[in-house]
């Protein structure tokens, strides 16, 4: 009724494409089990880059006049 364990079935045109499908999974497997057992998450996958964008619009570039203004939320979409 509550299994403890599954088995996952992986299949490919060749070895090594399930060899690599096969790491991949364990990889995301592992990023799990580590943060069910920390209680921890650190952001990644553009987190900084995002919160660093809209921080430069929703406050630096309010507080810019001019051509400098221009200059910081082109920043801000470069980061994105």
């Amino acid at each position: 009724r509550h299994p403890k364990s599954c088995t996952v079935l992986l299949r490919g045109p060749n070895q090594h494409t399930i060899d690599q499908t096969k790491d991949a999974v364990r990889d995301g497997l592992r990023a799990v089990k580590n943060a069910v057992e920390d209680k921890a998450v650190v952001p990644g996958a553009g987190a900084f880059e995002l919160a660093a964008a809209m921080n430069l619009r929703d406050n630096v570039a309010k507080s810019t006049k001019g051509r400098a203004k221009l200059g910081v939320e082109a920043y801000a979409e470069a980061l994105l």
